[in-house]
């Protein structure tokens, strides 16, 4: 049996580890769970990329069902807008024909803001106050910088350019001051703090910054804050959180149990449970089998 340092870094073997627990099992079938988000009244939401399933589970219960499909559109992320609608980001064709379905988490009726044929590979979202919301654009490599950041208004109709130059740009966190914006890009294994002027859209001078590098494959995924500013980075088959202080330097790192056996590589997306120091994490167990679950840690801070 390995050691749990095993699946470390050399690099990352200081940096104190807690190991997650199993919060909720979601199916015995392997299912790329992602976009773990909350909604105004605690309820969870996410979903399985491939199948294109849009999961809910409803405060106070740990039973996770499948309410929507969004089958052939491969949605990512999940994040809950301004106007209290779901706003799923969708991966597409993972080339050109990503799009952003805004759903009703009552009815569910689904309208499209960003459609098919706009060219876009929709990965992640973060909400501005008046509505703006940033996202991914999916694309590219570590050889093919051609992904980005972009800025758009809620309705989908204006969008403008944040950064490009990014190769799979993944994640994305924006601080409580709206004025900082991390982002993951997991074809150069590297995370960016992108320091913003007051229109939220241009990048200050000497703002684009890269305080971290990550160790080996796939590199990192999907990242959420805290209140105090911490920041949680999902490591992609490495089953596997690395916790930020707002400085970006590694203050801690959470392993999801048996990862060190080859279990539960696949951790996408990290997630604190408002009003509450308990992180989440969704992943899966591709290679040996045990499904897909969501699995709990103790957070640097509460929601």
């Amino acid at each position: 049996m390995a050691n749990f340092l095993d699946r470390i870094p050399y690099s990352e073997r200081q940096i104190p580890v807690e190991i997650a627990e199993e919060y909720l099992s979601v199916s015995p079938d392997f299912l790329q769970l992602e976009g773990l988000c909350f909604d105004e009244e605690a309820n969870l939401y996410f979903c399985d990329v491939f199948q294109g399933g849009i999961w809910r589970v409803e405060r106070g219960t740990r039973v996770a069902k499948r309410i929507l499909s969004l089958k052939g559109r491969n949605p990512a992320a999940i994040k809950s807008g301004p106007d209290h609608q779901l706003y799923v980001a969708c991966l597409g064709d993972f080339h050109s024909t990503g799009s952003l379905e805004r759903i009703d988490p009552i009815s569910l009726t689904r309208q499209t803001i960003i459609s098919s044929a706009s060219g876009y590979v929709i990965d992640d979202l973060a909400f501005r106050h008046d509505g703006r919301f940033y996202f991914s654009n999916f694309i590219g490599g570590a050889t093919d910088r051609s992904g980005g950041i972009f800025l758009s208004s809620l309705d989908g109709k204006d969008i403008r350019r944040v950064c490009g130059f990014l190769g799979v740009p993944n994640g994305l966190s924006l601080t409580s001051d709206e004025r900082s914006l991390w982002v993951t890009e997991m074809g150069t294994n590297t995370l960016h703090f992108l320091e913003l002027e007051q229109d939220g859209l241009t990048i200050s001078d000497y703002g684009d910054l890269t305080p971290y590098t990550f160790t080996g494959l796939n590199g990192p995924d999907s990242c959420t804050l805290d209140k105090d500013g911490n920041l949680y980075v999902a490591i992609y088959q490495q089953g596997r959180v690395l916790c930020f202080s707002p400085a970006g330097i590694p203050v801690k790192q959470i392993l999801l149990p048996d990862s060190w056996n080859g279990a539960f590589l696949r951790s996408t997306h990290p997630k604190i449970i408002p009003g509450t120091d308990t992180l989440l994490i969704c992943s899966n167990d591709f290679q040996g089998g045990r499904g897909s679950a969501i699995f709990s840690a103790k957070a640097l801070a509460e929601g």
